[in-house]
């Protein structure tokens, strides 16, 4: 009898073993199949990012096309030409002269009579000097 327990012991013994075998080789199955799903996912977030971001460039692109299809127009007409001239280059026809308007520096302007605020003619009102 004694010989039968042994066998039993060392059957447990062999079952723990090749169980703690078969815990590791699973463990190792999820960790290398969870790294691939990773990188499946981060090159797909990638792809997608970079998509987003061609398609604002495609659009801002769209738009700065229309921009320049519109400008284009405008040049070909002779206002537009003449418009775009005057802008760069500050010419002007024959015959135009230049009117600069400068806004008063004071609406006093013999210099007799200071400009006071507000506050100094009630001042002024209330405490004058006789």
């Amino acid at each position: 009898m004694d010989i039968k327990k042994h066998n039993k012991r060392r059957i447990s013994a062999n079952t723990v073993f090749s169980s703690h075998m078969a815990l590791g080789g699973l463990l190792l199955a999820v960790a290398f199949l969870g790294n691939a799903t990773w990188n499946v996912y981060r090159t797909y977030h990638d792809a997608r990012v970079r998509e987003l971001r061609t398609k604002d460039e495609l659009s801002a692109l769209v738009l700065r096309e229309e921009h320049l299809v519109g400008e284009i127009a405008r040049l070909n007409t002779e206002d537009g030409r003449e418009e775009e001239m005057r802008e760069r280059f500050g010419v002007g026809k024959e015959g135009e002269h230049l009117i600069v308007i400068t806004k008063k520096e004071s609406e006093n302007t013999d210099g007799n009579h200071p400009i006071v605020p507000w506050y100094g003619v009630i001042w002024n009102r209330l405490f004058k000097k006789e």
